[in-house]
This record gives C-alpha cells, sequence and structure tokens, in this order.
C-alpha cells in the first residue's frame, strides 16, 4: 500500500474500524515508513485531545438542552399531541452548548499539579510507561502528556499511542497494564472500564476481585488475566487464578490455562491455552524496564529459558528472551558456567548467542571469559558480543574464534581481550540493549 493510501486510513485505524487483514497491512507499513508513523501518532494525540476538550461539553449541552426542551410549551398540532417546534428545540440545544462552554471552557489550562488531589479516595502509580501515555482526571478537563511515571487517582482516563505501553500499580494491590492504542478508565481502586485496546490486569484480593468492564460484559478477576477488545470482540485469557464473564443473559467462569472469545455479547468459544507465555508476549517490553531482581522478571524468563529447546517454535522464545534484554545476561552465564548444563551443548550455543545480542557494560567480563571456552561456537558469540559492545576485534575476525585447531591464532586477540578489561572497558556504552521492532520490518534493497 502506498503513502496516500495508508494516510487516508489513519481515522479509521485510530477508531479500531478497520478489518483485522486491513489494519496489519496499515501496522507493517507504519513498521517502514517513518513519515507515516508520526503521521498517526499526531492524529491520535489530536483526537485524544479533542475527545477530552469536548467530551463533557457535548454531555452537559445534551443534559441542559433536554431539561430546557421538557420546560417549553407544547406546540399545537393536529398531528402530533405534545410535539415542540423544530426553530425551539435548536435554539435550545445551542443555549445548552454556550452554557457548557462557559461552564467548562476546553480551552483553558490546567497545570499539570492539579491533576492530583490532596485527598483522593485511593492512590494509585503509573510507573512504567514505554513511550508518552495521554492521562487525564476528573478534576482537569484537559489532557496531560506523561512521558514519565506519575502519581495518578481515581476517575482518570489513559490512553496510549501506536508506539507506547504502561503499566499502573494501586496501593490496594491492583496492576493494570495497557497495550498500543488502548483506552481505560479507572473509576475506582477495584473497578476498570476497557474502551478500547488491550489490558493485562492482576488483583490480589480474592474476595472481590478486580471488575473489568468491556461492552456490554462485566469480568471479575481473581488473579491474572488478559483482554483484548476489537470489532464487536472480546478475547479474554487467563494466566492464573479465576476470571467470572456475565453476560446479558449467560455467564461462565475460566480457570487458569483457559481462554475465551465473546462475540457482540454473546460467549462464542473456550478453550485451553497453547501458550500463556506468548499469548501475553506484549509485555515483556515493560518488564524490560524493570530491574533484573524484579521477581516477575526473573520468574518470566527462567519460565522462557526452560522453554527453549523443549517446545516448538522455541525460536520465539529466544527472541522474547531478547526483548527483555539485559535482564536476561545473568540467568544466561549463570546457566553456562553450571556443571548441568555442560551436556546440553546445543542450548548452551543459544545462551551464547542471546547473550551476545544483549549483554551490556557490566557484561563485558563474562563475554571475555567465554572467548576461552572449549566450544568454538560460544567463542565466536562471545566474540560478536564484544565487537558490537565496543567496536573492536583485536586483528582476529569474528569467524576466526571459530576454527578448532588454531588456538595459537586466537590467543594473542584473548590476552589483548583481558588487557582492554582492565584498561579500556569503561568507553562501553553503560548498558546498551538490542530489543526486536514491534512490527517485523523487510530487508531494505
Amino acid at each position: 500500500m502506498k503513502c496516500v493510501e495508508i494516510q487516508q486510513l489513519a481515522d479509521q485505524w485510530i477508531d479500531a474500524e478497520l478489518p483485522v487483514d486491513e489494519r496489519s497491512r496499515v501496522e507493517l507499513h507504519l513498521a517502514e515508513c517513518d513519515e507515516c508513523r508520526q503521521l498517526f501518532d499526531e492524529r491520535m494525540r489530536e483526537h485524544m485531545r479533542l475527545s477530552a476538550a469536548f467530551g463533557p461539553e457535548r454531555d452537559a449541552a445534551g443534559k441542559i438542552a433536554s431539561r430546557v426542551i421538557e420546560s417549553l410549551p407544547p406546540v399545537a398540532s393536529t398531528k402530533v399531541a405534545g410535539s415542540y417546534s423544530i426553530w425551539s428545540v435548536l435554539l435550545a440545544m445551542a443555549a445548552g452548548f454556550l452554557i457548557a462552554l462557559i461552564l467548562f471552557p476546553p480551552w483553558k489550562q490546567v497545570p499539570t499539579e492539579q491533576i492530583v488531589t490532596t485527598a483522593p479516595e485511593f492512590s494509585a502509580n503509573l510507573t512504567l510507561v514505554s513511550g508518552p501515555v495521554e492521562l487525564s482526571c476528573d478534576q482537569a478537563l484537559t489532557w496531560q502528556t506523561c512521558p514519565d511515571p506519575v502519581p495518578i487517582n481515581q476517575s482518570c482516563r489513559l490512553l496510549t499511542g501506536p508506539e507506547s505501553r504502561c503499566e499502573v500499580r494501586t496501593d490496594e494491590g491492583m496492576t493494570l497494564r495497557l497495550n498500543t492504542n488502548t483506552d481505560v478508565e479507572i473509576p475506582k481502586c477495584d473497578e476498570v472500564n476497557l474502551n478500547k485496546g488491550q489490558i493485562w490486569c492482576r488483583s490480589t484480593d480474592p474476595k472481590q476481585g478486580l471488575k473489568v468492564s468491556v461492552e456490554d460484559q462485566e469480568l471479575t478477576v481473581q488473579g491474572t488475566c488478559d483482554i483484548r477488545q476489537e470489532e464487536q470482540q472480546t478475547y479474554v485469557v487467563v494466566c492464573d487464578g479465576t476470571t467470572t464473564l456475565k453476560g446479558p443473559d449467560w455467564e461462565a467462569t475460566l480457570e487458569g490455562g483457559q481462554w475465551a472469545r465473546v462475540v457482540a455479547g454473546s460467549l462464542q468459544e473456550t478453550n485451553d491455552i497453547a501458550d500463556p507465555l506468548l499469548a501475553t508476549r506484549w509485555v515483556h517490553s515493560l518488564l524490560a524496564k524493570r530491574s533484573a531482581s524484579d521477581p516477575e522478571t526473573r520468574q518470566r524468563i527462567e519460565d522462557l529459558w526452560s522453554a527453549v529447546g523443549r517446545a516448538k517454535l522455541d525460536h520465539l522464545y529466544e527472541d522474547e528472551l531478547r526483548v527483555l534484554g539485559d535482564r536476561c545476561t545473568k540467568p544466561l552465564t549463570a546457566y553456562l558456567k553450571s556443571n548441568e548444563s555442560s551436556g546440553e551443548v546445543d542450548k548452551r550455543v543459544r545462551a551464547a548467542r542471546i547473550l551476545a545480542d544483549v549483554a551490556g557494560h557490566d557484561d563485558a567480563a563474562e563475554l571475555v571469559e567465554l572467548l576461552d571456552n572449549e566450544n568454538p561456537e560460544i567463542r565466536y558469540h562471545a566474540a560478536r558480543g564484544l565487537e558490537r559492545l565496543s567496536g573492536r576485534n583485536f586483528g582476529l575476525a569474528t569467524g576466526d574464534w571459530r576454527e578448532n585447531s588454531s588456538a595459537a591464532k586466537w590467543q594473542p586477540a584473548l590476552k589483548s581481550w583481558r588487557q582492554w578489561l582492565n584498561t579500556d572497558r569503561d568507553q562501553i556504552p553503560n548498558n546498551p540493549m538490542v530489543i526486536p521492532p514491534s512490527y517485523p520490518r523487510k530487508k531494505k534493497g
């Protein structure tokens, strides 16, 4: 698709009105075209600001107009009793809108610090962001862009753009993560309204749980759940615990390891999850922003690594480990050093390969140590990682580290690397990371 065709679909893409196949083509184009991606991002921000600025005025005008119309005397008519003059109705609507504008002027700017009330009924924090997030609370009729974590409170609304995700945590133990292009409202500490997009949520309240409203369904999450809403369809993935779904005239309870699909308010399908790790992999880019000691991040890395070599399409698990970046370097180096891994030759090579891709400044010593490994493939990946970090090879091409019979050839380079480790190591950029793009990119040329 050409740029002009893609740009004509911007509004439909923002409103989630495109069919799945067409939306996929749009997103593939956005992965390659910086100009279109920037335009879409600007359109999304403008859409958010207009919705926030005029939404309250529109609702207030409607209520005022209704009250004015109800107070008008009926116009005599032989056709319909109790009808009103069309001009009276129009004048009432216009008056209502003008009054609403006076009461709630959208051009009035509210300082960012006024978003947070002095005595909120519950407190929460926007703890992780991967890009600008739009935030609005009931005390402010303007939107604030939050590039960094900030405190928030109830009755707030959050929107993420095409390249941003975020996480919210409350003092009551609720964790809420928003995928890209997601719109949610948080009216109370245990309630979430999903207007559009995808969320991952966790409730630690074993009694009441977390209430999530999606169109005409209500979900009660007691554990961890992933919910995606698109085109009158809702997908629910229960990672652990239970989630109860209620529709207009039906109810179902899902256990951990199950998923369901709801279409136009009707429960259509339930089944077991093929792979919970991959079903919620979009959260990895947020976990990558946590410290390496974070318990959830450590557990996710262990689960992903244990699946490598055991599951079908296990290269997908390698890709997810790369998304987690240098958070996984310590577990991988520990695996390579352990005696238990000595018999797992192929998996050890995979560990070295991932390590070469994501290792940072603090892992340089581990890579230098691996240059002396008896496995030529491990030596090769260690050299590749060091060259990525430092831009050097000390006269020995990376591929030459694969030569089994030429220890005399690579030993001088190993000596140079060890000297470099003690003298010039600080010239490495601090904690570089390699993270795959969100969308697949075609090779140029």
